[in-house]
């Protein structure tokens, strides 16, 4: 099989692709995040933590990596789900909001990226169906 006869791998939904800014000379990096990261669906608190992680890759929205231990995972109800980036490795590990009867996916992890991205193991990302604000 030739590398032309296969389908290229989406990393986001086209709905989601905005230009982020590369870090340094990277085309994907990695940066604490300064201050405090909230998510939240309506009034309810879902994640808030001061030790994020934001993955910045061009062409898709800046994500914020949240520790598990600062995610209210009562919330979150697990799901079916794996997607491969070339870069992060595989996320097999997706959640629906818990009082959501679609289930439609909420947040997604990468249990064990790849060694480049280790700092995101096992953090949370979230759609942006969710309510993100950051404050210094």
């Amino acid at each position: 099989m030739s590398l032309d006869t296969i389908a290229p791998v989406l990393v986001a939904p086209p709905a989601e692709r905005l230009v982020s800014r590369p870090v340094g000379d990277l085309l994907v990096g990695l940066v604490p995040a300064a201050g405090t990261v909230e998510i939240r669906h309506g009034d309810t608190v879902i994640a808030s933590t001061t030790r994020a992680v934001e993955l910045h890759e061009v062409d898709v929205p800046v994500r914020f990596y949240i520790p598990r231990e600062d995610v209210r995972l009562e919330l979150l109800h697990p799901i079916d789900g794996t997607t491969f980036c070339p870069f992060k490795g595989v996320a097999n590990e997706y959640w629906s909001l818990a009082s959501d009867p679609d289930g439609a996916p909420a947040a997604w992890s990468y249990p064990e990226p790849n060694p480049s991205f280790a700092e995101i193991g096992g953090h949370l990302a979230f759609y942006e169906s969710l309510t993100l604000s950051v404050s210094a």
